[in-house]
């Protein structure tokens, strides 16, 4: 009668072990595509629940917004080039730091980033604006929360 008991109780772990393997590799998958912007943006959809002309509209205002970011990016990195070699300096020139960081290099990127989502929010139902809304609340608030490199204590 004991062998039969092992076998079961082998058969039960095997499950609970491919159970947890799966569940890992799901929240895994998940973590990796929440940390590209894509990735955020196309969980963002199915939270909203798109209809084909709505989702249009996001892909246009997802594309433009990319385009225009790198723009910016490539836009400040001569400064940012700059800056970085003043830092290495061994007495930086603290005028060329602060030229650095007066300089706003993102300026029309967020100019035309509110356009365009003004665009996007006019083709969404009042529920998914509200939703959408929300989300960029939230957000809004938790980028305000200060980044500890430290473990929390628990």
């Amino acid at each position: 009668m004991k062998p039969q008991w092992v076998w079961i109780l082998l058969v039960a772990s095997l499950g609970f072990n491919v159970f947890f393997a799966v569940g890992y590799y799901n929240v895994s998958r998940t973590a990796q595509e929440m940390k590209s912007f894509e990735g955020r943006a196309r969980q963002f959809t199915q939270q909203l629940k798109l209809d084909d002309k709505q989702e249009a509209v996001f892909e246009q205002m997802l594309a433009e917004t990319s385009k225009a970011r790198a723009a910016a990016k490539r836009e400040r990195l001569p400064a940012f080039n700059t800056f970085l070699t003043e830092l290495a300096r061994e007495q930086p020139n603290e005028k060329v730091l602060l030229d650095y960081a007066e300089q706003d290099f993102m300026r029309e990127y967020r100019r035309q980033n509110a356009l365009r989502m003004a665009e996007f929010l006019a083709v969404l139902t009042p529920q998914q604006k509200q939703t959408f809304l929300k989300t960029m609340e939230s957000k809004a608030q938790s980028d305000t929360q200060p980044v500890s490199t430290r473990p929390s204590p628990q």
